[in-house]
Order: C-alpha cells, then structure tokens, then sequence
C-alpha cells in the first residue's frame, strides 16, 4: 500500500517538538508495515521562517527570501518531502490556503514520480490538513481519511454563532472515506455535528523507546508533568494543588505564553522551591524524566487523548489525570487515579497517589499499556481502515 500523510502539525528546526506524534507514528507505521511505502508532506509547518506577521518589517525579507525544496529518506519506506510555504493570519487571503495546497500538491507530484499514485491520503488534523487532503483528492482522484486532533474539537474559531461548524472544517470531512477519533469521547462529540463514518482509533506509544529502568531511586518523591505551559493545560491548578500537598518535589517540562505567570504564581504560593522547570525537553530526556519519577500527573483542562499518559505508563508509571476528555479511558483502578479539573479533588488525588503508591506494580501497568496501545494494536487498526478506504 502506498500512504502520502499530511500533518497540521510537524517538528522543524526552529520548534523540533510541534507535532512530533505525527512524526513517531509515520516511523511506526513503516517499521509496522515494512511493504508499505509511505510519504509525509511537510511545507513549514510551525516553523519560524514560514511564519508572516502581520505589520513586521522583517516580514518583507522573508517574503522576498526563497526556499527550496527539500526530500529525507527516513527509512527504507518512508521520505519526506519538503516545498516552502508562507503561513498568515486567516483574516487575509485565507492564511495562504492557496499556497499551502500548491506545495503540498508539488510534493504529493514528487512522491507519484518516485513511487506512483498514492492509494490513499491520510490528513492528521481536520485543519489545515484535511482542506488540503479534500483539494488534492479532488484533483488526483484519491481517497482520503482524516484523523481527528483538535482539542477541542472544534477550536472555537471554527464555531458559527449557532455552534456549527464553519465550513471550512465541515466540508472537507463530508467529504473524507473515514474519519478517525483518537478517543471514544472525541468520536461522540465529532459525531454531534452529523457524521456517521467516525472511527475510534487510540494514539499508539513506542513501547521499545518508552520504557522503564531498572536502575531509579526511590529516595526522594518526584512528581513530572509535561506539557505546553498554556491554559489548556493546567499547570496553574497542579502547582495550587501542589501547595496543598506538603512533601514532594515537582518537576515541569515544556514552554508556553504563560511560563512567566505560574512561576509568579509558584512564588506567591511559597512552593518555588520545590518545582524544577525543565524547559522544552527532547525525546531521550522526556524518556529519562519519566524512567526517574515517582508517578506522573495530566491535569489538563480539556484533552482528546493524552499521549504523554500513555508514555508515563509504557514506562512503568502510574498516573493521577483529570477528567477532562481522553484520560477518563486511559486511566483504571490498575493504571493511576482520575479526578475532577479542580484544585482540591486533584490535590486529594495527588496525595491519594502518594499514600497508595506501593499498590501499583510497575510491571503491570507496562503489560496493560503494550496490550492496549502498543504499534501492534495500533497499525492493525490502521490497516483495516486503509484497507476499507482502498478496497485492497
């Protein structure tokens, strides 16, 4: 079979962590199926130098700067192809739709030359990706599915005045051979706006990169969270509750509009001594923060799925994860607690861990995650809807 997937979202140089679930699950997929031959479109995808401005003068260089094109053989099966493209603010020329579609059409051209027309599309995201699917189906004759990511779903900036949706988001999904929900609740809520042909289609974890040690030492309680420091997170509540938990140490890792204000709201809680921030981290050390800690906590506000969760566990770890969308079916008496998005259950729940944390056998919690979320099951799933799409 032969895959061309266009990501929403994809590392890059300038922000190598954006989207790189689409990246690790392209790798999955062709070391899962190594008879496939698999493309990814990338045009600059949250990457700095593609990024226009508005009313900034160094827009204009950027503008006038030219970028070729680019192709990487990740593995034997699997290349990525590369044409620059400018990204804007939508209230202008729809964001350079136009010229999105154009370079993801001149790299879809670029696979057809080496390797023949694609069976099939796979768009990572409702948009842009699936707009763009939806445009070269269209103009290729080729199936496409979509991949459901937004949390939530939909951004509210896709939402009508009457909480429909924009038809920017809804007619390229009416028009895609199958939809795939990451979680059971993300199926039920995109399935509330009219569609039928919904898949439920869990993320996968690495299981032979996440994966526990023997060699950690239970001397110091640690607690690890990792996220984008943004609202939907919830960093604010973990480092209130926190507070209200006297004894361990908190470490968090990643970066965002709102680092600024929680360590102000650390200091005002007098509990800065006891949070390290870790920065934005690469694989190999978000790998070893979660082989080191203690148990891992989400406490996220709204989330469709929760791969972080699903990587704390492959490693052993159990989890204390709010309510909030996708952990409510990643999270079981076996695996870690849940608790309501709010400061004090999370802080009950928190200390709950901590008292009951000799309960949890790591062992377990790791053959859990491998049987339920591990390429095996995944690619399986996969290829089933590939399959039904392509007719194969």
């Amino acid at each position: 079979m032969k895959v061309f997937i266009i990501p929403s979202w994809y590392p890059s140089k300038s922000n190598p962590i954006y989207g790189i679930f689409n990246k690790e699950q392209a790798r999955l997929m062709a070391k899962s199926r190594p008879n496939w031959t698999i493309g990814v479109s990338r045009w600059g995808q949250g990457d700095e130098p593609f990024l226009l401005k508005a009313r900034e003068v160094r827009s204009i260089a950027k503008a006038l700067k030219k970028f070729e094109t680019e192709e990487t053989q990740l593995s034997n099966n699997l290349k990525e192809y590369f044409t620059g493209a400018f990204t804007w603010t939508r209230k202008w020329r729809k964001g350079n739709l136009n010229g999105i579609v154009n370079a993801n059409e001149r790299n879809l051209q670029r696979f057809i030359s080496d390797f023949g027309k694609p069976d099939l599309i796979s768009a990572q995201a409702s948009y842009p990706a699936a707009l763009v699917a939806s445009a070269l189906s269209s103009r290729y004759g080729i199936p496409f599915t979509v991949t459901l990511r937004m949390s939530p779903f939909p951004f509210p900036q896709y939402l009508t005045s009457t909480s429909n949706l924009k038809s920017i988001i809804r007619k390229p999904l009416c028009k895609a051979s199958a939809l795939v929900a990451t979680s059971e609740y993300l199926k039920v809520r995109t399935e509330s706006f009219g569609f039928s042909n919904v898949h439920t289609i869990n993320n996968p974890v690495d299981t032979s990169f996440f994966s526990p040690t023997a060699s950690r030492s239970d001397d110091e309680l640690t607690i690890l969270s990792i996220g984008r420091i943004e609202e939907q997170k919830g960093f604010d509540l973990l480092i209130e509750a926190i507070e209200r938990v006297p004894g361990p140490k908190l470490r968090i890792a990643g970066k965002g509009s709102l680092m600024n204000e929680h360590k102000q709201l650390a200091k005002n809680l007098q509990v800065e001594n006891r949070i390290s921030w870790l920065g934005e981290l690469s694989r190999e050390e978000v790998l070893r923060e979660m082989q080191a800690c203690s148990f891992y906590v989400l406490s996220s506000r709204h989330e469709t799925f929760g791969n972080v969760v699903v990587e704390a566990l492959a490693c052993g770890k159990p989890v204390v994860a709010t309510q909030c969308g996708g952990p409510e079916e990643l999270i079981d008496e076996e695996t870690g607690y849940l608790c309501e998005v709010e400061v004090n259950d999370l802080a009950m729940h928190i200390q709950k861990m901590i008292d009951n944390l000799h309960m949890f056998d790591s062992e377990k919690i790791r053959n859990l995650t491998k049987m339920r979320y591990g390429p095996d099951v995944w690619i399986q799933k996969v290829e089933e809807i590939f399959k039904s799409v392509v007719k194969v």
